[in-house]
Parts: structure tokens; sequence; C-alpha cells
């Protein structure tokens, strides 16, 4: 855990440290928006979607926003892959800005992150981002015994 921290502060040192850092942490104000932006504010390793990438399976329907949201939501497709059960959507409090990353639907909650930034359902997503590394050095330190 102790070289976790230790990893963590390396990189969130180089990270800050930077003339123009890339990577900071969302603020509530920002959270919602910042999942539809070509480049996470947040993001430090990312995988970039392009319609190329897609061009040899089926098209933009095997996109990550085609996980998490059918588009267009209908009845007669109410599928999403990537989903909250109503059980873990009802244990945000009232008023939590990650609500906003949400749409409440009968058949459960649909996922609004990833929705085609760039156009045709390609994206950039992140995959670790500067949040998670704060998490870790946080994690990393308080079961190291430096709470």
């Amino acid at each position: 855990f102790a070289d976790a921290a230790d990893a963590a502060d390396a990189a969130l040192n180089t990270i800050d440290n930077q003339a123009t850092p890339r990577a900071v942490l969302s603020t509530s104000a920002n959270h919602v928006a910042s999942f539809n932006a070509s480049t996470h504010p947040e993001s430090i390793f990312e995988v970039d979607i392009s319609a190329a990438d897609w061009s040899t399976v089926d098209g933009v329907n095997n996109s990550l926003a085609s996980w998490t949201r059918s588009n267009p939501f209908t009845p007669a497709n109410p599928v999403f892959a990537i989903a909250a059960s109503n059980t873990l959507f009802a244990a945000y409090p009232a008023g939590d800005t990650r609500l906003g990353l949400w749409t409440s639907r009968p058949e459960g909650q649909e996922c609004r992150k990833w929705n085609g930034e760039k156009g045709g359902f390609v994206e950039n997503v992140p995959v670790l981002r500067y949040a998670e590394l704060v998490l870790i050095q946080a994690e990393g330190r308080a079961k190291s015994g430096n709470d």
C-alpha cells in the first residue's frame, strides 16, 4: 500500500508540476459536462476510439456509447449493457452531482457518459483519471498507517 501511495504521489507530482497541467481534478460544477468533452479534463491515459476503429466491425453500434445507452430509447429498444441497478441508484444522496450522469427509465438507470462527443459515437475514453490517482494515494496512505 505504501508503494502504491508513493507511485501515485510521483504521478501526481509529475502532472501538477507541468507548466500547463493537462489533467486537473473535476469539480461538482463541471463533473457531468466533463464526460462529454472530447478529452476528459482528468484524463491521464485514454483510448481514442475513432470511426476507423469500428469500420471493420459493424459501425458505430459497437461504440462505448451504445453499451451505456439505447439511442433512440424506445419501449421496444430498452436495453443497455452497462447500467446502474435501481438499488445502487437509490443509494446516491439527493442533490449528488453524479446523478446528472443518469437518466431514469422504467427498465433501469441509463448511463449518460460517453455520448459520442466527436460524432458518430466516436470518443476518447479515459482509462486512468486524476481522481483515481488521488484515491490510490489516499487509500495507500491510510492502509499503510498514514491516515
